[in-house]
C-alpha cells in the first residue's frame, strides 16, 4: 500500500496531460490511461482523434470503473503520464509496470513520462498534502 496517496496529484482539469501529445495514436485503437486521474481532458482529446481511452485510477476514479478498465486485457496503447514519479515505494511502481504489460496486446506500447520536479533525485513528501515528489528523471 502507498504511504502518500496519489489522489491529490490529480491536477490536469483544463488541459491535455503533454504526453498525450508527443504520441501519435492510430484511429480506432484503445488506450489504458493508467493512473489517468479525475479528469476527462485525454479522454476527450483522444476520442478526436477516434481512440478510445479508458482510465484506470485507484484514487480518483469509481470501484466499477477500475474493475472494467482492467478487465480488458488487448489495449493497443498504455499511457502512464506522471505517475511513477508520486510514488514512493519502488515494488508499487514495479508492479503497475508489471499491471500494464499484462493489460497490453501482443503488440501494444506503454508510453511513460514523469515530472523531474527539482531534478535531485531526493524524494520530498508532504504530509499536510498527502503526497510525493521523487525528484528523478525518468
Amino acid at each position: 500500500m502507498q504511504q502518500f496517496k496519489s489522489d491529490k496529484t490529480s491536477i490536469n482539469k483544463h488541459k491535455v496531460p503533454a504526453l498525450f501529445k508527443k504520441v501519435t495514436f492510430m484511429p480506432n485503437t484503445t488506450n489504458l490511461d493508467y493512473g489517468g486521474g479525475k479528469y476527462d481532458t485525454a479522454t476527450e482529446y483522444l476520442a478526436k482523434l477516434k481512440v478510445t481511452n479508458v482510465i484506470y485510477d485507484p484514487f480518483n476514479r469509481t470501484e466499477v470503473e477500475n474493475v472494467a478498465a482492467l478487465a480488458k486485457k488487448d489495449y493497443d496503447t498504455a499511457t502512464l503520464s506522471n505517475v511513477l514519479n508520486v510514488i514512493l515505494e519502488e515494488d508499487i511502481r514495479v508492479n503497475i509496470l508489471i499491471e500494464i504489460k499484462r493489460r497490453l496486446s501482443s503488440h501494444g506500447k506503454l508510453y511513460i513520462s514523469v515530472y523531474e520536479g527539482n531534478g535531485t533525485g531526493v524524494a520530498t513528501t508532504s504530509t499536510k498534502r498527502g503526497s510525493c515528489q521523487l525528484n528523478r528523471n525518468i
